[in-house]
């Protein structure tokens, strides 16, 4: 934050900086100045007339950017306002040998109609069913498992170490869960992001059942994404609809595009020319290189990590 308003200068070019940080310019239009943003927008939010003078439109800048200043110190000092208070909470919280139960609990009753629930102690479940990697757990910590016949939410619990206080705002004891959906193939998508993140976090202060509306919407959504998807022939990817004449056009140019996996994993880049390099470089069938436009198409591995 800044301390005093002497930081704020104005160049001959125009443009106001905060110390180094370009942060508003001034332009002449005709016999009045007008306040700018660094990309060329309305620098202030409601409407304001032009000004007299340069030295009145950096007035005036100066001036904003003190009150947006002293707006965000507020906004910060209530945010920590209420994060002391739900780490107070948290931590009379852990004072209960039952607050992982009591969390349990809460979870297995927002499974929704028609819909299974499970607690599975000392186990920390990576994946469905045979396909799961499982890891140990403990404290009475474990996995809860909330499932229905397409889809699936996992909650993996652990209690927050108060030595540290990590994760506290969230409660006594944090969560991060994995959501699984069947799409129309009949296969399983997730929302993990492998090695990136997981589909959601939470905790012990939050509600279980907020979290599975939230979830159930976001499966909707991709449902609803997932149609409008166009698997590319003999490739394993797909398109969105609304961007494949786009694509092709860009391919024909010469062009190249990239599909990347979701998290950690290796990606493909594909392209009408024979690209440079020699990892995973190989020439794709004729199917695919026709649903594109051209007559040869080339594919280049690439890390993503």
């Amino acid at each position: 934050m800044r301390e005093s308003k002497s930081e704020i200068k104005v160049r001959k070019d125009g443009t106001v900086r905060d110390g180094c940080v370009q942060i508003a310019k001034v332009e002449r239009r005709g016999k009045v100045w007008e306040a700018l943003t660094p990309h060329g927008k309305p620098y202030f939010e409601e409407d304001r007339p032009a000004f007299r003078t340069r030295k009145a439109a950096v007035e005036a800048i100066e001036a904003e950017e003190e009150r947006r200043a002293e707006e965000r110190r507020i906004q910060r000092a209530r945010w920590l306002e209420e994060r002391e208070r739900k780490e107070a909470a948290a931590r009379e919280e852990a004072k209960d040998p039952r607050c992982v139960e009591r969390y349990v609990e809460r979870i297995l009753a927002a499974a929704p109609e028609g819909w299974t629930a499970e607690f599975l102690p000392g186990v920390y479940l990576y994946g469905r069913e045979s396909y799961a990697q499982r890891g140990e757990a403990s404290d009475g910590t474990g996995t809860v498992v909330l499932k229905s016949e397409a889809e699936e939410l996992h909650w993996r619990l652990d209690r927050v170490n108060l030595k540290h206080g990590c994760g506290l705002a969230d409660g006594a004891v944090n969560a991060d869960g994995s959501t699984y959906y069947r799409t129309e193939s009949g296969g399983w998508a997730c929302f993990d992001r492998i090695g990136v993140d997981s589909s959601f976090y939470g905790g012990s202060a939050e509600d279980p059942a907020e979290t599975v509306r939230e979830e159930l919407e976001r499966i909707e959504k991709a449902r609803e994404v997932s149609k409008k998807m166009v698997s590319v022939p003999k490739f394993g990817w797909r398109v969105h609809q609304d961007a494949l004449e786009e694509l092709r056009a860009k391919i024909q140019r010469g062009g190249s595009h990239s599909f990347s996996p979701r998290g950690f994993g290796t990606g493909k880049r594909i392209s009408a020319r024979r690209p440079a390099g020699r990892y995973g470089v190989t020439r794709l069938p004729a199917e695919t290189a026709e649903f594109f436009g051209v007559p040869v198409l080339w594919s280049e591995d690439f890390d993503c990590d």
